[in-house]
């Protein structure tokens, strides 16, 4: 059999793989996604999660520690954004600190959170 050779050929078939993988183009199950989900936003974690992810087999887990290394998704900045601002709104507000200084240091903060869960994960996973 010959070598695929052709560059065209080649990014038919990776682009194929994605897709077969799913959206995330990790290849990862539902139940894998939600327990890498869970490790990444936890506040009180346990070890446990951080194992769960550990033990994802094959590597599978990379792709989507790697997207989570850039930030929260889009739309879970946006949901964080609205229960802090909710969260200050329901505490009376305070004269020391307004809602967009109250809500941006959270939201930083989670941010931080996020990433350094991806990257010991990353450290963890082994391929």
């Amino acid at each position: 059999m010959r070598p695929l050779t052709n560059p065209n050929v080649r990014v038919a078939l990776v682009g194929l793989l994605f897709l077969q993988q799913g959206p995330d183009g990790c290849g990862l199950s539902e139940g894998e996604r939600d327990t890498i989900n869970a490790w990444l936003t936890c506040d009180d974690c346990t070890p446990a999660l951080r194992q769960a992810v550990e033990a994802i087999p094959g590597g599978q887990a990379i792709a989507k520690l790697d997207a989570a290394l850039i930030g929260l998704e889009d739309w879970k900045a946006d949901n964080l954004r609205a229960q802090f601002a909710a969260d200050w709104r329901r505490s009376g507000g305070t004269a020391a600190v307004d809602s967009t200084t109250f809500v941006d240091g959270l939201l930083a903060n989670r941010t931080a959170l996020h990433r350094k869960h991806a990257a010991r994960s990353l450290g963890d996973v082994s391929v």
